[in-house]
């Protein structure tokens, strides 16, 4: 989606297709696969997303969604997010 196509032109490469998050998302998360990914995970936290209250970086647990293994951070946007960019 947009979100996607802008993180791109920032440099960051898509590890797959965006798409629908498995569940609905109160606020936006971030998860990170490995300790070392957490450190950029929170940068577009605080820098990407820095408009929203209350993002959350969370370590990615098997159980989280069909996320491709070789993904650094996944981003499931939140309602926050939507209503951000319906304002």
């Amino acid at each position: 989606g947009e979100t996607q196509l802008q993180l791109e032109d920032l440099g960051y490469i898509a590890s797959q297709d965006a798409m629908d998050a498995p569940t609905s998302y109160p606020v936006t998360t971030l998860y990170y696969t490995a300790p070392k990914d957490k450190v950029e995970a929170d940068y577009l936290a605080s820098s990407f997303f820095k408009k929203l209250d209350g993002v959350e970086v969370v370590r990615l647990t098997p159980d989280t969604g069909d996320i491709d293994p070789s993904t650094q951070v996944a981003l499931f946007l939140g309602n926050d997010y939507a209503a951000l960019k319906s304002a």
